[in-house]
């Protein structure tokens, strides 16, 4: 009974309150352009050019050291 209650009194109290929209957060403190350049520099690396090396590094035959192989593909799991 005491949920029913409780439920009734909360709709009343929605649908007497204004319905104020949540604040708008931004967490980056810079322009749009620096944003750009952030996510660029940033996901780039990690996304692009690491992988394009290892198929570079792969059609060419190129033998490299097992640690390189393990750099590369830690900051391409570090950049997810």
């Amino acid at each position: 009974m005491a949920s029913s209650i409780l439920v009734g009194s909360a709709n009343v109290t929605s649908a007497t309150s204004p319905t104020v929209p949540p604040p708008n957060v931004n967490i980056i403190h810079g322009t749009h352009s620096q944003l750009i350049a952030f996510l660029v520099l940033n996901i780039w690396p990690s996304h692009f050019a690491i992988p394009l090396l290892f198929v570079v590094i792969y059609f060419r035959k190129i033998e490299r050291h097992a640690t390189f192989i393990n750099l590369g593909v830690t900051f391409i799991i570090a950049g997810m």
